[in-house]
C-alpha cells in the first residue's frame, strides 16, 4: 500500500506534505509499486508539492518497479 505521504500528496495538500515532513516521515518512502512520492506527485502534476518534496532531499534517480523515474520537468 501507500504511506501517509502517498495520500497527502496524490490529494494536492502541501501543508499536509509538509506537517508529515515535519515529524519524520521518509520523503523518499516506497509503496507496492516502487512509487515514491514524487512518482505521484508528478503522476498528479503537483508542482507546488514537487518543489515542497525536491527541497526535503526528495530523490527523482529512484525508479519504480517498471524503471519509470519521476520526471522533475512539470
Amino acid at each position: 500500500g501507500s504511506t501517509l505521504l502517498h495520500h497527502a500528496v496524490a490529494s494536492g495538500s502541501p501543508s499536509v506534505v509538509r506537517l508529515l515532513l515535519k515529524y519524520g516521515v521518509h520523503v523518499n518512502s516506497v509503496d507496492k509499486a516502487g512509487w515514491t512520492p514524487l512518482h505521484v506527485a508528478v503522476r498528479c502534476q503537483q508542482r507546488d508539492i514537487l518543489r515542497v518534496l525536491l527541497n526535503r532531499g526528495a530523490d527523482w534517480t529512484i525508479a519504480n518497479e517498471v524503471g519509470s523515474l519521476p520526471s522533475p520537468a512539470l
